[in-house]
This record gives C-alpha cells, sequence and structure tokens, in this order.
C-alpha cells in the first residue's frame, strides 16, 4: 500500500511540476533566464520516460511523463516564438534524442536506459544551472517549478527504492542533487545573495 501511495504521490507532483513554469511563461511574457537548450533536453527526457513507462507497464510513469511532455512542448513553443528558432532547430534534437535513449532501452535493458536518458536530464539542469550563473536577469523562471521537482525526485527516489526500478534510482538520485543546487542558487539570486557573472562582469 505505502508503495502504490508513494508511486502515485510521486506521479501526481509530476504530473503538475512544470505548469508554474508554463503559468510563468504565459503571464510575464518573458522566457529571460530559460535556457532553450535545457529544455530541448527536456523534450529527449519526457519521450524517453514516456516510453520506459509503456514498457515496464508502470503507468505512474506514463502518465506524468505524458503530461510533462506537453508542457514542455509549450515552453519550447514558447522559446522558439521568442528566440526567433526553427520549428526542426527546436523540437528535431529532443525528439530524436528520446527516441535513440528509447531504443536503448528495449535493446539494452533499465540500467543502460537510465544511463542514456539520465544524461539528458542531467545536462538539462547543469546548462540551467550555467545560465542562472550567467544571465543578468532570471524573471522567466518559476521558483515554484523549480521546488517541486527538487521534492518530485525525492518522492521518485523512495518509490524506485521500495519496487527496485533500477532506472528511476540511479536518474532520481542524480536529478535530485543537480534540481537541489538549481533551485538554491534561483533562491540566493531572488534575494540578492548573490549576483550573475555577467553582471559583475560588466559592473
Amino acid at each position: 500500500m505505502l508503495v502504490v501511495a508513494l508511486g502515485w504521490a510521486a506521479a501526481t507532483l509530476a504530473s503538475i511540476a512544470a505548469l508554474p513554469q508554463v503559468i510563468k511563461l504565459l503571464r510575464s511574457g518573458t522566457t529571460a533566464g530559460i535556457s532553450l537548450n535545457a529544455w530541448r533536453l527536456m523534450l529527449a527526457a519526457n519521450v524517453a520516460w514516456t516510453g520506459h513507462g509503456v514498457v515496464t507497464g508502470h503507468l505512474n510513469i506514463v502518465i506524468p511523463n505524458a503530461l510533462l511532455l506537453l508542457c514542455t512542448l509549450v515552453i519550447l513553443f514558447r522559446l522558439r516564438s521568442d528566440r526567433g528558432v526553427s520549428w526542426v532547430a527546436t523540437f528535431g534534437p529532443g525528439l530524436v534524442l528520446g527516441l535513440l535513449n528509447l531504443g536503448i532501452n528495449v535493446a539494452f535493458g533499465p540500467v543502460a536506459f537510465a544511463i542514456a536518458a539520465g544524461i539528458p536530464s542531467a545536462c538539462a539542469q547543469v546548462i540551467q544551472f550555467h545560465e542562472l550563473l550567467l544571465t543578468p536577469r532570471i524573471a522567466g523562471i518559476s521558483l515554484p517549478f523549480l521546488a517541486m521537482n527538487t521534492v518530485n525526485q525525492t518522492f521518485w527516489l523512495g518509490w524506485a527504492l521500495l519496487v527496485d526500478e533500477q532506472s528511476v534510482i540511479l536518474a532520481a538520485s542524480v536529478m535530485s542533487v543537480l534540481m537541489c543546487i538549481n533551485l538554491t542558487w534561483c533562491l540566493l539570486r531572488r534575494h540578492g545573495l548573490v549576483r550573475a557573472r555577467l553582471a559583475l562582469m560588466s559592473a
């Protein structure tokens, strides 16, 4: 019962985690501080994990990742429109990489998949941290989005440990650390405790 409850708690939180970022983009009208490359990689991760849920028969992986996929598409559409990037350049790399990762899952198993699918997700977090570190304005980033994602990874890790889902254990362990770093740095930026490196260089 605990396993089922934790799994669906993680799924529920994951399903709505990206909504604050979507709402922030639509309300603020700015993408300042949001990395296009990070969201391209998130598209790859969403495609791969949705497929992984289908392959392994875990609906609590399929549903949230499918909903996250929709949110990612909305965010990428807004970034494409704001920055004048072509459709192919915006969506193509993520779709191709996501399908390749899914192929690795089918061909080589869960551990290989966790590494292959985890790399785009981890790189997305590192790229977003780079943006937080350098960009003078971060008005487009939603703090609730960062916080919900950080909490969500701890839920996924707890569930995966209980059911021995190796792919999720590996991915959630790495992602929880990286997301916590991004959340902490964004909080420090918002409260003026640190400044962007580009702003410091021009000061």
